[in-house]
């Protein structure tokens, strides 16, 4: 006689706190939160994030005067643009990574990521 029982499919295991978190999301973390100063993936990442933020000073400061402003409008604006989507794009990966954030782990996702978006 044949067994007609259908195989048990274990749930998803989540990692425990002490246990090495891996993949995309966990590495995307360690870039984006942990400022890891080994990493060169994370120092590149704190870098180039700095010169946006002196280029945007920069770029501001070079807008209030009115010839500069004039003779540069779609490059001012096309920078904007560009660097408002960066920023964006950052803080979207921060709401997508804020899960591996040790003390939100045991938070459902939604949640973790509301509290992160408050301040923590």
């Amino acid at each position: 006689m044949t067994d007609h029982t259908e195989p048990s499919i274990a749930p998803p295991q989540r990692h425990s706190q002490g246990a090495r978190r891996t993949g995309l999301k966990a590495r995307l973390y360690k870039v984006l939160e942990a400022g890891h100063s080994h990493d060169w993936q994370s120092r590149l990442f704190e870098s180039a994030m700095a010169a946006l933020i002196i280029l945007n000073v920069i770029a501001f400061s070079l807008e209030t005067v009115p010839a500069i402003h004039d003779r540069h409008m779609v490059f001012f604006r096309l920078f904007d643009i560009i660097s408002i989507a960066i920023f964006s794009l950052e803080y979207a990966a921060r709401l997508w990574v804020c899960t591996e954030h040790p003390p939100f782990r045991g938070l459902s996702p939604l949640r973790a990521r509301l509290k992160f978006a408050r301040g923590r």
